[in-house]
């Protein structure tokens, strides 16, 4: 009886190891297109999809003061994770906390940056454990399951609609139209169980992240495992082509070229793959110097409505009583949105990046210079600009944190660059760090329009890289064993 209970134990231990990292996690993933303000929405008592999407956005806090309490039980805190690439962005994320009480909505911007700092405490209670490794691959690995879910969801909710599954869709996709952009006369963020829905680019960068693990595990040493990886591969990334996100596609092909190239046992092969995926590029509408490209009527990355409908902040806001997918709802589209035809495409739309170096980033660099030290606090850009995103990594670290927080920012990125390359030349067969350069490439090209210096998608799908890298390195410092994964 007595050695039953210890393999019960035993059991309840081993289980988790699997199941703690990933319900943390996924807390911290339950605020998912919602935020706590929606609470204070006049209509939130009347409808079912506001209470939840409400009271999920509480879940991050409870993430964090689980880990908290972990923490402080087993008596584990230490600062050696400082010594990483980890804690330079801790320090970028205190430094943005602290620059919060310099923002004109000082809770709006703490609430951010508090959960901007959940996911590294959460990350941290398994760092401090001897089998850090493990489980920092499990929330990798389900960060994946996440992106892949989310990407075959989307789609299926663009097909499912009324015309959604047919010829027109296929005409209008090669004339250059987008989903949730214009094809079938579907619009982007359309209403869906009370949330936003997604544009193009969101599409995208799910399917893109997942087709990046899938392709890095082509060099997965079971061949058998490997069609399995080969099959979900045919999935997803014809869907990252159907979504003509261009920076998720330039991301994606920069993350496969440099894994072939870190792979490649010759240098004609990755010549050889290298040509073919520009080819392959040039043939789908993505090469961003073909006429093609250029007289896309869907290159504005901005709302512009082709001949669907925008849906306002106020818009996104209205509650829905209806426990169903709202397939067809269409809202109207604001005064200051203007219909965009091929014919008004020129080639300084592509120069300026769909209007943001003459538009946003010049208003973001103003807004910087008026706190360059330490900036005006997380969510700067949407508080201080009326909702808008700078569309660039360092910018929105400057407006966030100024530059003592975006020094810390940068070190984070040289460091984990610099950890993964030296890394892979030591653990060639590692999947893992395959994926996690693969990744450290595609956000890296992201951020040239996107980022993940404030709490969102990208940065719950980074932040873990950054963390793993980091254990591996302490491991391979300390003679710990580094496996395949």
């Amino acid at each position: 009886m007595f050695f039953n209970w210890i393999i019960i134990k035993e059991k309840i231990k081993n289980s988790q190891i699997i199941f703690l990292p990933i319900f943390l996690w996924l807390l911290l993933w339950s605020t998912y297109n919602t935020d706590m303000f929606r609470i204070f929405a006049t209509a939130f008592s009347r409808s079912f999809f506001d209470l939840v999407h409400g009271v999920r956005s509480f879940f991050p806090f409870v993430a964090l003061l689980l880990a908290i309490g972990i923490l402080i039980k087993g008596k584990k805190i230490s600062t050696d994770f400082l010594k990483g690439p980890l804690g330079f962005l801790f320090l970028y994320a205190v430094v943005g906390i602290l620059a919060s009480l310099l923002s004109k909505n000082i809770w709006l911007s703490l609430y951010w940056g508090i959960l901007y700092i959940s996911a590294m405490v959460v990350l941290l209670v398994f760092l401090e454990k001897p089998n850090a490794q493990k489980y920092i691959s499990y929330i990798f690995y389900f960060n994946f399951f996440i992106a892949g879910t989310i990407a075959l969801a989307l789609t299926a909710v663009f097909f499912l609609q009324s015309g959604g599954f047919s010829f027109i869709t296929l005409i209008q996709f090669l004339q250059g139209r987008r989903p949730y952009e214009g094809i079938n006369n579907i619009g982007a963020e359309v209403l869906t169980l009370g949330m936003a829905g997604t544009r193009p680019t969101g599409l995208g960068r799910y399917a893109g992240l997942t087709s990046i693990l899938l392709l890095a595990h082509f060099w997965y040493p079971n061949k058998k495992i490997r069609i399995i990886f080969y099959s979900l591969f045919a999935v997803f990334f014809p869907i990252l082509i159907f979504t003509r996100a261009r920076t998720s596609v330039v991301g994606f092909a920069l993350a496969i070229l440099l894994m072939a190239f870190l792979k490649a046992k010759s240098k004609i092969s990755f010549v050889f793959i290298f040509t073919s995926f520009l080819l392959l590029l040039t043939m789908i509408d993505f090469f961003p110097f073909s006429m093609a490209y250029l007289n896309n009527e869907n290159l504005l990355q901005e709302d512009t409505g082709v001949s669907y409908k925008v849906p306002t902040k106020k818009d996104v806001a209205k509650p829905t009583s209806r426990p169903y997918l709202i397939f067809n709802q269409r809202i109207e589209v604001p005064d200051n949105i203007t219909n965009v035809t091929s014919s008004e495409i020129s080639f300084d739309t592509v120069t300026t990046l769909s209007g943001r170096t003459t538009g946003i980033w010049p208003q973001s660099w103003n807004l910087f210079l008026t706190s360059p030290l330490v900036g005006r606090g997380f969510f700067a850009d949407r508080i201080f600009l009326e909702g808008q995103h700078a569309h660039n990594l360092f910018l929105q670290a400057l407006v966030q944190t100024g530059t003592l927080g975006t020094t810390f920012f940068t070190l984070t990125l040289l460091y984990s660059w610099f950890l993964a390359i030296k890394l892979f030349l030591k653990f060639p067969q590692n999947i893992i760090l395959l994926s996690a350069i693969g990744m450290l490439a595609y956000f890296t090209m992201r951020g040239i329009t996107e980022s993940f210096v404030f709490f969102g998608a990208d940065y719950l799908f980074m932040v873990p890289v950054i963390a793993y890298i980091q254990i591996l390195y302490f491991n391979e410092k300390n003679n710990h064993h580094v496996g395949v994964l």
